[in-house]
């Protein structure tokens, strides 16, 4: 067993789950492939092939990079976000939370400063908050959160190791979004951000997972840092996932 998600002891995801058939010379746990976006091996449970291979993690953050972006309208990965956002009540308010999340990343995306010099944000304190060019500093100044156990319950007692930073998640969204304009969010957008969501934290946290796993609509997302394997969330899924509205 090779795949980076089951080595996390992450749940499968049964929206997008593609079961290997019976007689199958490999285990469903075994890799299939590695990821065309983050290069991770990934299993049978954890990865699709839409278009290319893609782990569970990068599906996800795949679509709603195209939904803030428009880069890649009705792309394989934004279509199956769609279907799985498409099920949720239109009164739902995961829907509007997502729609004021995206509003307010899209706000940052389109303000970001052309006169500021991005690489002074990998120090601390440096340049102005921001979603999107800096969502570390934007999640220390909105939350007072500096770093997430990889793992909840499992907090290394020793060494500084063992957690996701806040500024490294920041880092990977600059350069996610880096030279790609974002666009006011249109309701296709929002619902397949909602899905892409839904997707991501069900391999991330054991409540979201149950709740899917049983069929129940998600009624809201914890913070990121929260969930039970942060390690799990791709960085474009923090920046949303931090942006939606205090309850």
């Amino acid at each position: 067993m090779s795949c980076y998600l089951c080595a996390y002891m992450s749940s499968k995801q049964p929206q997008t789950h593609q079961p290997l058939q019976t007689g199958s010379p490999i285990n469903s746990t075994d890799d299939l492939g590695t990821c065309t976006k983050c290069n991770v091996w990934a299993c049978s449970e954890h990865s699709q092939r839409p278009a290319t291979f893609l782990c569970a993690m990068c599906l996800s953050a795949t679509a709603i990079q195209q939904a803030a972006c428009g880069t890649a309208a009705g792309s394989a990965a934004a279509a199956q976000a769609h279907l799985v956002g498409d099920q949720l009540d239109a009164n739902s308010p995961l829907l509007r939370e997502t729609h004021e999340a995206l509003a307010a990343v899209v706000a940052d995306g389109q303000q970001a400063g052309g006169e500021e010099d991005l690489r002074s944000l990998v120090a601390l304190n440096k340049g102005e908050p921001n979603l999107v060019t800096n969502l570390g500093d934007w999640i220390v100044r909105e939350y007072s959160v500096h770093a997430a156990p990889a793992v909840r319950g499992h907090e290394p007692q020793w060494s500084p190791g063992g957690y996701v930073s806040v500024q490294v998640v920041g880092g990977a969204v600059r350069e996610a979004f880096s030279g790609h304009p974002m666009f006011d969010p249109s309701d296709e957008a929002v619902t397949t951000v909602a899905g892409a969501m839904i997707l991501a934290y069900s391999i991330a946290d054991d409540t979201v997972a149950a709740q899917v796993s049983a069929g129940r609509e998600v009624p809201s997302l914890p913070r990121p840092w929260q969930v039970t394997r942060p390690v799990l969330l791709d960085p474009v899924i923090w920046m949303v996932g931090s942006a939606y509205p205090r309850g």
